[in-house]
């Protein structure tokens, strides 16, 4: 996941940002939510952010949607953090397949469809 966010880096640092590294970030972005990164959802935004800064025409959309969709997954996992009990309710299970936590005793992952039958 930071190989993600060092290569979108170098591209932003030299100017060559294109629409695989918003990809890049996305995928990044994602890990490090379900991680409960928080250095890794903020570098990601910082990263995004100077994309819709620097970069023209729909590259600068994706930058600007992107930094949005940053700026709330950080939010929510800075909720998590701070209450860790309200997100998992008492269970300290995890799905196998994407680690969210579960709640109760489910046949199916809420979050990707995993099947535990």
């Amino acid at each position: 996941m930071n190989e993600y966010l060092d290569q979108v880096g170098i591209a932003v640092e030299s100017g060559s940002a294109a629409a695989e590294h918003t990809v890049l970030l996305f995928r990044a972005m994602e890990e490090a939510e379900l991680r409960r990164d928080l250095p890794a959802l903020e570098r990601a935004l910082k990263l995004a952010q100077r994309i819709s800064h620097e970069a023209d025409g729909n590259l600068r959309e994706e930058g600007e949607h992107l930094a949005a969709l940053c700026a709330e997954r950080l939010d929510a996992v800075r909720a998590t953090v701070a209450t860790p009990a309200a997100s998992t309710e008492g269970s300290d299970e995890l799905c196998p397949q994407c680690e969210r936590p579960l709640q109760g005793n489910p046949v199916r992952c809420r979050y990707c469809g995993y099947m535990f039958v």
